[in-house]
């Protein structure tokens, strides 16, 4: 299966306000990168139809609901990933989202754990990924799409910030477990979110390592 990503991801190192694109949104600490997987290295053909991706992190103790739902509707997109996404967050925009896209799995949280995937194409089966690694801290979010004749699987991460030596033994723990649920993946995958890494990190060269690529390769 191919996969174009219609969509633009914004890199910040300030979370305080939304960063606003007409392809995407997204408020991030380090490197905000999609990952793509095609079995037997398939490249994307001209015939395939494009899917529009989002993801952002929407900082937990941010209150700008109004702006972030103008973000995902100038984005548009057929599937969308957010981190940080905290019980407020979903009381406020949840039911709105819910207009917009029909299938939804939500784990939203009181502070930095919550993820939430968001579809206009059936979720047919979703599970965390990586909850049981030492000190993982915050689980990963999967979701299976059928696409009708295809089938892909999505991954929403969020490792922690690597700000102390605690928390960075922390993210590379976090990392291996994202890592090994990738290898064991067969179908067509998007791993994206908020990965807290940068190009030239050690944990970057881990992810590529497990069968992906940057998606914007595919732009």
């Amino acid at each position: 299966i191919g996969i174009a990503l219609a969509a633009l991801f914004l890199v910040t190192l300030v979370r305080r306000r939304w960063m606003l694109s007409t392809l995407i949104a997204a408020l991030i600490v380090f490197l905000l990168l999609p990952l793509v997987h095609r079995p037997d290295g398939q490249q994307r053909t001209r015939s395939e139809r494009s899917i529009r991706m989002m993801s952002a992190n929407v900082l937990y103790t941010n209150t700008d609901y109004d702006g972030a739902l103008a973000s995902i509707d100038r984005a548009a997109p057929d599937i969308l990933l957010v981190q940080e996404y905290t019980l407020r967050w979903h009381s406020e925009i949840g039911d709105e989202l819910r207009k917009r896209f029909a299938y939804v799995v939500d784990r939203s949280d009181n502070g930095l754990r919550g993820l939430a995937i968001f579809s206009t194409f059936p979720i047919d089966a979703h599970n965390d990924t990586g909850s049981d690694a030492p000190g993982a801290g915050r689980p990963q979010l999967r979701a299976e799409l059928d696409l009708g004749s295809r089938r892909l699987v999505v991954i929403n991460a969020h490792p922690v910030t690597p700000m102390s030596i605690r928390k960075s033994t922390m993210q590379r723990s976090q990392l291996r477990a994202l890592v090994r649920a990738m290898r064991s993946e067969e179908l067509p995958m998007i791993v994206a979110g908020d990965f807290n890494v940068t190009e030239r990190a050690p944990a970057y060269e881990s992810l590529l390592n497990a069968g992906v690529r940057a998606g914007w390769d595919d732009l």
